[in-house]
């Protein structure tokens, strides 16, 4: 992947490999279909749409009757949106709008906290399960998606 820079028409792009984008794609494929899924009992999917009131289980009930289909909904069209924008993309260039930047951002984010919790991974730190090929894959692929994360915010910063 080139990193994330803003062009001349005021706009952030970046290239990524066919390898990566085929990965990137297939993971935003899987995390947005658990998100529909709405399986509360995931843990991955817990981490995404925590409780907001951990002490108060009927506040948190009300709470998340009240917000959680139209977060669900966000976070699905985020995920959506880098799918979509790779699978636009026929040389692997990708263009975003800064606010598209703030959704690719928020998208990865959900991508790599549901890897996180398919690693055990808690807190900073943490090197998370790496008994496996597919461990292996998931850390090497959290790690990567880090980069990807940190090179937008970069792009974003540099003009500020």
């Amino acid at each position: 992947m080139t990193p994330w820079t803003r062009d001349d028409d005021n706009v952030l792009s970046a290239e990524f490999s066919d390898i990566e984008t085929a990965i990137l794609r297939d993971l935003a494929r899987q995390v947005g279909e658990l998100v529909e899924s709405a399986d509360h009992r995931d843990p991955a999917l817990a981490r995404l749409l925590p409780d907001a009131y951990r002490d108060d289980p009927a506040a948190a009930a009300e709470f998340r009757r009240l917000t959680a289909a139209d977060l669900t909904a966000r976070k699905a069209a985020g995920i959506r949106l880098i799918g979509a924008m790779l699978s636009d993309s026929d040389s692997g260039r990708v263009v975003v709008t800064d606010p598209q930047a703030l959704d690719w951002m928020r998208a990865l984010t959900d991508i790599r906290l549901v890897i996180a919790s398919r690693l055990g991974i808690e807190e900073d730190g943490d090197e998370g399960r790496t008994d496996s090929d597919e461990d292996l894959f998931l850390r090497n692929a959290f790690d990567w998606l880090g980069f990807v994360q940190d090179s937008i915010v970069q792009a974003l910063e540099d003009t500020l």
